[in-house]
């Protein structure tokens, strides 16, 4: 700490600075107080200037109090001072939880009391000078260094407890006349958790002289003997690290099955791998370490219970080209095609035989009269033999309530040329099947798919791959979230179906008629609601201010998803029958050419053509 220092100085990372009343309790008590809106502010603030405690309003959006709390703990200037959030909870504690689970030092529930605000305050200032008052040793260490860190503390014959900090991870170790006596970190003790902390790659490491009491059960080894056996295990860790397969994999069951008698570590990264977690994925998943991900995914490979799926589009047009090459069954759908291409809109009402009737000048709403009035027929619901296979189209995507309006118009549009309700059931796992007859004999089943796909709607999509027609994934998200989420799905889509593939953008006008899409501010991260059919224009973050010009909503899906060019990509008004008819000849259209055409593989479409 500086010398000399008078204030003790407050970052408060808060969107109002008269939230909570806080500038207000603390101002009078004698703190300096500095005020940042976001986590990107905060952490430019503390690159130049000294803190000696951080408050964070837990009810900033979109979890920003949680990322704010990860991101400070990477800094070392911060990572020994306190972190406090303060906000409001509910009974259960959820917030207080989230904050300790992010790395917060203390959790403090609004309204603030008066008198137990600034002594908490008090108590962690006090805490840290006490802290650094007994230190002996406090470093940023990588690895290596902090081994010989340890070794240094032996040759000593120190005895005391060392704190030892990588983000919100930590752990302690207590030494006894140089000898490793304790060791906890993650959850694990003993050596298993000294080995957690050399596997990371840096860290913060206090060593704090004191008498401290020895715990039961403790390990009462020299440390040079177990700093030596933990590096070779670190060692064969990071040997597995470098043969993993790259980041973006999915994997498949093997030929080999998980044994029965498998330990918990290997049936948690299994069942993750067989539910679509990538790589990178499993290497992040807060139920075990990385270390042990690693080392159990490269064993259960080299096993072959799992096996490498192939990249997520990889040789798209070839693949295209070779799924639909021997099912010429499916050149049926050219009748299916060319009876929904001859449709004329508006609709006629499927309950009478009035003609429909423009609305607001939009022919999604059918004519006719309303239920109980003269003229209304009911429909009776179409039989149907489930045991016959039929084409099947799959729509899929994050968000379930973005599904619901292409499969409502395509419920009218069937309702309207054959005056019956179509079959309908529902799977156990939780995928829902239509099966349409547009016209006699000609069948199509969709199916919509849960927004996470675990292990029997897996089983569902391999049973079925065979009757697979096409996928349509829908998005109206383009932030960080659901990119991942929108991901995953094609991921474990594409590792069972490589055939035809549209990605679409639905335009669906809210009541003040406007097409909105969501994506993150490339600042701060915030999330922003705009309108698709500004393109161009400007508009003002309200978390970090900056300015930011609305993209094409075709081109910015395209960019975070990072896909090939010949993945179409395509905005549909999705609660339009005519609109969901063109999807539906624009998709049959796809797989009849290259059932034709069995001389190229190469597709004739580019993103920035496809508006429906």
């Amino acid at each position: 700490m500086p010398a000399n220092r008078g204030k003790p100085v407050v970052l408060l990372v808060v969107a109002s600075p008269d939230r909570y009343g806080v500038m207000n309790l603390l101002q009078p008590l004698g703190f300096q107080v500095s005020v940042c809106e976001n986590t990107i502010q905060a952490t430019h603030y503390l690159i130049d200037h000294w803190v000696d405690l951080v408050l964070i309003d837990s009810a900033l959006p979109n979890d920003e109090a949680f990322t704010c709390c990860r991101e400070l703990h990477r800094t070392s200037s911060v990572s020994m001072y306190p972190i406090l959030l303060l906000g409001p909870d509910d009974a259960a504690g959820s917030a207080a939880a989230a904050a300790f689970e992010a790395g917060a030092d203390d959790f403090m529930t609004t309204p603030l009391a008066t008198a137990g605000f600034p002594a908490r305050l008090q108590f962690h200032l006090e805490s840290i000078k006490r802290l650094q008052a007994v230190s002996s040793i406090s470093a940023n260490a990588s690895s290596a260094e902090l081994a010989m860190i340890l070794q240094f503390l032996e040759a000593e014959r120190r005895t005391g407890r060392m704190i030892v900090k990588h983000h919100s991870c930590k752990g302690t170790l207590l030494l006894s006349n140089g000898r490793l006596v304790h060791a906890e970190a993650r959850g694990f003790l003993g050596i298993e958790a000294l080995d957690e902390m050399l596997s990371w790659t840096s860290s913060t490491a206090t060593f704090l002289d004191s008498d401290a009491a020895t715990p039961s059960g403790g390990l009462e080894m020299k440390i040079s003997e177990a700093v030596t056996q933990a590096i070779a295990r670190v060692a064969s860790y990071r040997a597995a690290q470098r043969q993993l397969p790259p980041a973006e994999t999915l994997f498949l069951p093997g030929p080999v099955d998980l044994p029965r008698d498998s330990d918990q570590v290997h049936r948690v990264v299994y069942e993750h791998a067989l539910t679509g977690a990538t790589v990178d994925e499993l290497m992040r998943d807060h139920e075990l370490s990385r270390r042990h991900s690693t080392v159990a995914l490269l064993e259960l490979i080299e096993a072959e219970h799992l096996v490498t799926a192939p990249p997520l589009f990889l040789d798209f047009g070839y693949q295209l080209f070779q799924a639909y090459r021997q099912r010429k069954s499916l050149r049926s759908l050219r009748t299916l095609k060319a009876g929904l291409d001859a449709v004329s809109f508006p609709l006629k009402s499927p309950h009478s035989d009035d003609e429909g009737r423009e609305v607001g000048g939009q022919t999604t709403i059918l004519g006719g009269p309303r239920p109980g009035h003269a003229g209304w027929r009911q429909l009776p619901t179409r039989n149907a033999t489930w045991r016959i296979p039929a084409p099947t189209l799959i729509l899929a995507g994050n968000d379930p309530l973005v599904l619901q309006p292409i499969h409502d118009a395509m419920v009218l549009l069937h309702e309207s040329l054959t005056k019956t309700h179509a079959a309908h059931r529902k799977e156990l796992c939780g995928i829902s099947i239509t099966r349409f007859e547009f016209f006699t004999d000609q069948l199509l089943d969709v199916v919509q798919l849960p927004a996470v796909l675990d292990r029997p709607c897996l089983r569902w999509l391999d049973q079925h791959a065979s009757e697979l027609l096409a996928v349509l994934l829908f998005t109206a998200d383009h932030t960080a979230e659901a990119t991942q989420q929108n991901l995953r799905l094609l991921r474990q889509l594409w590792a069972r179906f490589k055939g035809s593939y549209h990605l679409i953008v639905p335009k669906l006008l809210t009541k003040d008629h406007r097409a909105l899409f969501r994506l993150d501010c490339a600042l701060c991260g915030h999330r922003l609601a705009v309108d698709m059919d500004d393109v161009g224009e400007q508009t003002t973050c309200p978390a970090c201010q900056a300015v930011v010009t609305i993209p094409d909503c075709l081109d910015c899906l395209a960019k975070t998803m990072g896909l090939p060019d010949d993945v179409p990509i395509v905005q549909v008004a999705v609660d339009r029958p005519k609109a969901v008819r063109d999807l539906l000849v624009l998709e049959l259209d796809v797989v009849l050419k290259l059932l034709d055409d069995q001389t190229s593989p190469t597709p004739e479409w580019t993103n920035e053509t496809w508006t429906l």
